[in-house]
């Protein structure tokens, strides 16, 4: 039989075991990527390609990724 800490109760490693699988089945990013942000701030040139460039490796790796950029 399985002995528990004092402190843990079933509901606690109920709530552990879902958050463990929880974070081994979901992995979700998000990437921004602004070029322009004001006419007193000078442009970020490949901001937004970059940002591409990021949420396509981290889609490679698993990830779910939202992808938010300015309009070249």
């Amino acid at each position: 039989m399985l002995s528990l800490p004092v402190w843990a109760d079933s509901r606690h490693v109920e709530r552990v075991a879902a958050a463990e699988q929880f974070q081994e089945t979901r992995k979700v990013a998000v990437v921004v990527g602004v070029e322009q942000y004001a006419p007193s701030i000078s442009a970020l040139k490949y901001a937004v390609d970059d940002a591409q460039l990021i949420a396509q490796a981290l889609r490679l790796q698993g990830y779910t990724v939202q992808l938010q950029s300015t309009v070249k």
